[in-house]
């Protein structure tokens, strides 16, 4: 259950206080199950906070399959023990970025919204009418870079590598990287219909099929960003990867031996590589989901 649920999401599995490891130190720990028949369908973890007296409500994991309402019953499950244990404070965790931040952090939630559900998570976490919501700072050193720290914090929800997690978030396909492949096509396909872009082709028919196949593909990228359908997704990598072969060939039979100039060659290589990377992101988040489909 717990790889069902992470394939669900559109980023990669993070580390640092985020991360899903339910088993460390189990004596340690509550775990509240919810069963639909004789499936797992939900689980909580809760571990101690010895400070407070209290429990944090650490993992809140819910197979796609589950019926509405399943993490709510875990919740009133556990908040019922923890009465019945004694345990004055419960604490559900973080939501990041949610109440009123400012400037850029602000750019930053609006923008990563197709990656992480900033304001569905607050919204399922007010609904249960919290007593109280209180701030999270990060701090560093005075006399110390902000930035750095905060890139430090990152790099920790990221497992030590950000480059690294930004590519296996890419390679699963999420929506927002659809659209902006769909984007970038458009504007591409744009400059390949302007009458000045006919030197790149062996005819007008070419370049003008061109065109039109580039559309249908920006089309279909959309479409998948918004609902994604595993036979499309399949039609769409095959199309990308086709165009990827046909560009390669293009470039060879006609394009580097027209060249004029050193520019050219980085024109080519753009045009290569460009439905090369799409068709290899294509087929990686094809996979993904299919995995995810299978669990």
């Amino acid at each position: 259950m717990i790889e069902r649920w992470l394939a669900e999401k559109p980023m990669a599995p993070m580390g640092f206080l985020v991360q899903i490891d339910p088993f460390v130190f189990p004596s340690e720990r509550r775990c509240f199950i919810a069963t639909s028949g004789e499936d797992i369908v939900g689980f909580l973890g809760v571990i101690p906070t010895y400070a407070r007296r209290g429990w944090f409500f650490e993992d809140f994991l819910r197979d796609p399959a589950a019926p509405n309402g399943t993490v709510e019953l875990l919740v009133d499950a556990g908040m019922r023990a923890a009465e019945a244990e004694g345990i004055e404070e419960v604490t559900l965790g973080l939501v990041p970025l949610a109440g009123d931040v400012e400037g850029w952090l602000r750019t930053a939630r609006r923008w990563g919204r197709a990656l992480y559900d900033f304001d569905g998570l607050r919204a399922f976490k007010a609904k249960l009418e919290p007593r109280a919501w209180h701030p999270i700072f990060l701090a560093h050193p005075q006399g110390t870079s902000a930035v750095h720290a905060l890139v430090d914090a990152l790099t920790a929800f990221a497992r030590g590598g950000l480059l690294r997690f930004g590519l296996e978030t890419v390679l699963r396909g999420p929506a927002l990287v659809l659209r902006l492949l769909a984007a970038l096509l458009v504007a591409w396909t744009v400059v390949l219909a302007l009458p000045a872009s006919g030197r790149w082709f062996p005819s007008e028919i070419w370049q003008y099929g061109w065109v039109a196949f580039d559309l249908f593909v920006a089309g279909a990228l959309f479409s998948l960003g918004r609902r994604w359908r595993h036979g499309l997704a399949t039609a769409l990598a095959a199309a990308v990867t086709a165009d990827a072969g046909i560009t390669i060939v293009q470039a060879a039979a006609y394009n580097v031996p027209h060249r004029t100039g050193p520019s050219d060659l980085a024109v080519i290589a753009i045009a290569v590589a460009a439905p090369t990377i799409a068709a290899v992101l294509l087929w990686k988040a094809r996979a993904h989901r299919a995995r995810a489909r299978v669990l």
